[in-house]
C-alpha cells in the first residue's frame, strides 16, 4: 500500500516536471544569456554617460571657487599681452613718424644751408661769359711774356666764401670736341693753395696760363688761322672753397669750368661781323658746381 502511494507521488511529480522543463528549454533567451545581455545594455548606457559625467566634473572643477583666482590671473595676463602688442605697433608707427620728421627737418636744414651758402660761378654778360680774350705770345728768342687769359669769377651766393684751392689752365688741343688730358687741369697736382675771402655778390679776376707759360709759334698760327684749324685753345680748371661760418665739418664746395675759344667766328645775323669768344664745351661733369 505504501509502495503504491510512493509510486503514485513519484509519477505525479514526473508528469508535472516534464512540461516545465520543455517550456524552460523553449524560452527564446536562456536565463544566462538574458542576464548577460541585460548586463551589457546597462554597461553600454553607463559608458555613454561617462564622457558627459567627466565633462561636467571637469567644468565643475575648473570653475570651482579655488580656481577662480587662476582664471582671473589668466584673463588679466591675456589682456596685458594684447595691450602690449597693440602698444608695440603704436611705438613702431611713432618711430616711423619720428624718422620721417627727422628726415624732413634735415632736408629743410640742408635747403636753408644751400640757400645761404656761397656759389662761385662764371658770370655772363648779355651775350657771352665774362672771360677775357686770351693774350697769346709766341715763344720766340728774347720773348719772355707769357700767354694768359683773365677769368672773372663771382660769388653768386648770400654768404662769403673762402677760396682754399684753385687750378686754372690754358691748354692747346688738336681736336674740336675732344678736350685735352683732364689730368692737366683737374688733378690737384700743381694746384695753387689759397686762403682768401670772397664777399657775396662780388667779382674777382683770376689769371690762367699755359702749363709752361708759353704757346709755340706753330700752335699760335694754327689757333688764329682763318682757314681750316687744327689747333684749339681750351680753358679748364676748378675752384675749391668753403663758407665763412667756421664750422668744424664745413663742406668743401667745388666749381669746375671747361671752355673752348672760338676765333674769328662769323655772325649768323650779319656775315660782315666776326667775333672771338669763349663757349662752354666738354662733358657735363667738367662744367658743374657742387
Amino acid at each position: 500500500m505504501k509502495l503504491a502511494l510512493i509510486a503514485a507521488i513519484i509519477l505525479a511529480a514526473l508528469v508535472n516536471f516534464a512540461p516545465r522543463s520543455e517550456a524552460r528549454n523553449q524560452l527564446p533567451y536562456p536565463h544566462g544569456q538574458l542576464h548577460a545581455e541585460t548586463k551589457n545594455q546597462v554597461t553600454t548606457k553607463t559608458e555613454n554617460k561617462q564622457p558627459e559625467r567627466k565633462m561636467e566634473a571637469y567644468l565643475n572643477r575648473l570653475f570651482s571657487p579655488e580656481n577662480l583666482p587662476n582664471i582671473a590671473l589668466y584673463c588679466v595676463g591675456s589682456f596685458g599681452i594684447i595691450v602690449g602688442i597693440f602698444t608695440l605697433f603704436v611705438l613702431i608707427e611713432q618711430t616711423k613718424a619720428t624718422k620721417r620728421a627727422a628726415v624732413a627737418a634735415l632736408l629743410n636744414a640742408q635747403a636753408v644751408l644751400n640757400s645761404e651758402r656761397p656759389w662761385i660761378l662764371i658770370p655772363t654778360k648779355s651775350e657771352f661769359s665774362e672771360i677775357e680774350q686770351p693774350m697769346l705770345f709766341a715763344r720766340l728768342p728774347g720773348e719772355f711774356r707769357i700767354s694768359y687769359c683773365n677769368v672773372w669769377i663771382k660769388n653768386c651766393g648770400r654768404t662769403p666764401a673762402r677760396i682754399i684751392e684753385q687750378k686754372i689752365r690754358l691748354v692747346v688741343g688738336r681736336e674740336l670736341q675732344a678736350i685735352p688730358d683732364p689730368a692737366i687741369y683737374y688733378e690737384p697736382d700743381a694746384a695753387t693753395p689759397e686762403n682768401y675771402m670772397f664777399p657775396p655778390d662780388d667779382k674777382i679776376v683770376v689769371q690762367a696760363a699755359f702749363p709752361d707759360g708759353f704757346i709755340s709759334a706753330e700752335d699760335l698760327t694754327q689757333v688764329t688761322s682763318k682757314e681750316k684749324k687744327t689747333r684749339y685753345i681750351w680753358l679748364c680748371g676748378y675752384f675749391k672753397y668753403v663758407d665763412a661760418f667756421g664750422r668744424i665739418e664745413s663742406p668743401i664746395y667745388e666749381t669746375r669750368i671747361c671752355y673752348r675759344w672760338v676765333y674769328d667766328a662769323q655772325s649768323q645775323i650779319d656775315s660782315d661781323i666776326h667775333k672771338n669768344f669763349w663757349i662752354m664745351a666738354g662733358p657735363r661733369e667738367y662744367n658743374r658746381a657742387t
